[in-house]
């Protein structure tokens, strides 16, 4: 959460005022997701939340890796590796 959002919430608490109507199982959603966009295994995040399977966890929360995966896959595949010296005449 931003500074600027958890001095406003601390500030409603101080005045008193009503917090958002926040249930556990969104909390739950919440740390999953920060958990894994944060680099946690998804073995760890699945059996924080008690799920008998890491399929489970990934079939919730696979949105949340498809963005990693993409930046990761991305970069290898635009790679290309030198050819060692004396295969290019070779494939000629």
């Amino acid at each position: 959460m931003p500074r600027e959002q958890r001095a406003a919430l601390a500030a409603a608490v101080q005045n008193g005022e009503a917090l958002p109507n926040i249930s556990p199982h969104d909390l739950r959603h919440t740390y999953a997701t920060l958990a894994l966009r944060s680099g946690i295994p998804i073995e760890v995040v699945s059996r924080n939340l008690g799920h008998a399977t890491t399929s489970i966890t990934l079939d919730i929360y696979r949105y949340v890796l498809d963005g990693e995966w993409r930046s990761r896959v991305v970069p290898f595949l635009a790679y290309t590796p030198p050819l060692p010296t004396g295969v290019g005449a070779a494939l000629n």
